[in-house]
């Protein structure tokens, strides 16, 4: 991701959703994101701040979906990354720590909270990782917890959901 505020257009574009918000933690990511947005003529909300921090806490168990392709790599691996990602990307958008889970870890703790009964957290991680992540989700009280291939048959998306609703 070039951290453009893609995901979020494509689900303003392609869903029926009521409201899309989006967060970045780096000014310039939230002001592309927001001209990408305004460019295609989506209602994006843009925020700054560290994943739903920034988001109006009325929201909170309100959130239907919750989608996030967070930094997913361990610092030791950036030496590693094909130089099309690796020059492409900073280095904000592709390292998550030491274990390259931090960032997914912290959202899947507090996606209950957010999510509304039934809602559903989505996110893209490295392949090797999924398995960690699923397994969070599912210690987070998560159900429906499984891996999703990518279009490439990668196995890179951990979705679960929030018990309940209809």
């Amino acid at each position: 991701m070039h951290r453009d505020g893609a995901v979020a257009c494509a689900v303003a574009s392609e869903t029926s959703a009521a409201m899309v918000i989006a967060t970045d933690t780096s000014p310039a990511a939230v002001a592309l994101a927001c001209a990408n947005a305004r460019t295609l003529g989506l209602d994006v909300t843009v925020l700054a701040g560290d994943l739903l921090d920034p988001v109006p806490t009325d929201l909170r168990g309100r959130v239907d979906v919750l989608v996030c392709n967070p930094p997913y790599l361990a610092a030791d691996e950036l030496a590693g990354l094909e130089p099309e990602v690796a020059g492409w990307d900073p280095p904000t958008a592709l390292v998550a720590g030491p274990n390259g889970n931090e960032v997914a870890d912290r959202l899947v703790a507090q996606a209950a909270d957010w999510l509304a009964p039934g809602g559903w957290l989505l996110l893209e991680v490295d392949p090797s990782r999924a398995p960690a992540v699923v397994a969070a989700m599912r210690g987070a009280g998560l159900v429906d917890a499984t891996i999703v291939a990518d279009l490439t048959g990668a196995a890179r998306f951990p979705v679960a959901r929030r018990r309940g609703g209809g």
